[in-house]
């Protein structure tokens, strides 16, 4: 909080709490007219000193587009413009992150295989076929099923992790199509053409910007795509979600821009958590309805029943 406006408030509550003990010891009409006097000049400085701050944030230049390179850095640079000195420290990545590995099953069949399996099963299994095909000598620790429909395991180090994701084939042991979730990097593409993309064959969507951006992002690596929210009906643009492999090719695309179809659009960084699921099952947050094995509840009345 700014000085200036922390001591507004400071003078506003000096001035209210004097009033609160002055009416305890039941002083005069005058005296009570004085302390309302003070409260009510402090509250409206700080009010004029709330207005001239949002003044000057709405007469402000508008920022650049966000990147990845510095959205850590515009923190601390306004912790500086404000005379706030805090300590910087970057606490070590917890171990579960570290050694975790999330392995989505994009076969249903496989999904819902597993879903009948415990989690011992699974675990017993993914170490007895790292055993047979030597990829690794130390057991995995830990495998969990979780609701997204996705196994999540844990190894015994970051050694071990990085091992294996190199070597992805082993995620066969869960499915045909399974495979390890690798951390991308998001943009969004606004005010895209919905006839551009045909979302039943994204490989070849996703091959096409590449070749179509060779020029401007030789590395282009795109892993992902879809639409920040279902198309309206009727509607002939919506927002597109592009995930990037790397942050420098996010980057790219929010600086120089990428052409989808025949035409070049204007990007903005993705934030993920901005865009929360709700199960409407059960009417909690981080999963869907389609793999929730929670109670019903209703989203009115949170009683045991459909909505």
């Amino acid at each position: 909080m700014d000085i200036d406006l922390q001591l507004s408030f400071r003078s506003f509550l000096q001035a209210s709490s004097a009033f609160i003990e002055k009416t305890k010891q039941e002083p005069n009409n005058h005296v009570l007219l004085e302390e309302i006097r003070k409260a009510a000049d402090a509250s409206t400085r700080c009010e004029t000193f709330i207005e001239e701050q949002i003044t000057a944030i709405k007469n402000s230049a508008p920022t650049s587009n966000l990147l990845y390179a510095n959205v850590a850095s515009q923190g601390a640079a306004r912790k500086a413009a404000a005379g706030i000195s805090l300590p910087i420290t970057t606490p070590p990545p917890s171990y579960n992150k570290v050694n975790k590995i999330i392995i989505k099953l994009d076969d249903k069949d496989s999904a819902q295989a597993l879903s009948t399996q415990s989690s011992e099963n699974i675990l017993r299994d993914i170490n007895h076929y790292l055993q047979v095909k030597g990829i690794s000598h130390t057991d995995i620790r830990t495998a969990r099923k979780l609701k997204s429909g996705d196994i999540a395991i844990h190894t015994a180090n970051e050694m071990e992790t990085k091992k294996l994701v190199e070597e992805e084939s082993w995620t066969q042991v869960l499915g045909k199509k399974a495979r390890i979730v690798t951390k991308t990097f998001g943009v969004i593409a606004h005010a895209v053409r919905i006839d551009f993309i045909n979302m039943k064959e994204k490989e070849v969507v996703m091959e096409q910007i590449q070749s179509k951006n060779i020029a401007s992002i030789p590395d282009l690596d795109i892993k992902w795509i879809g639409w920040l929210s279902n198309p309206a009906s009727g509607k002939k643009k919506t927002s597109l979600v592009i995930k990037c492999k790397t942050a420098a090719q996010a980057n790219g695309a929010i600086e120089e821009g990428l052409v989808i179809g025949a035409e070049l659009h204007r990007y903005t960084l993705y934030n993920p958590p901005c865009k929360q699921k709700q199960c409407f099952n059960c009417q909690q947050y981080g999963h869907l309805a389609v793999h929730c094995t929670n109670t019903q509840a209703c989203g009115y009345c949170a009683a045991a029943h459909r909505s």
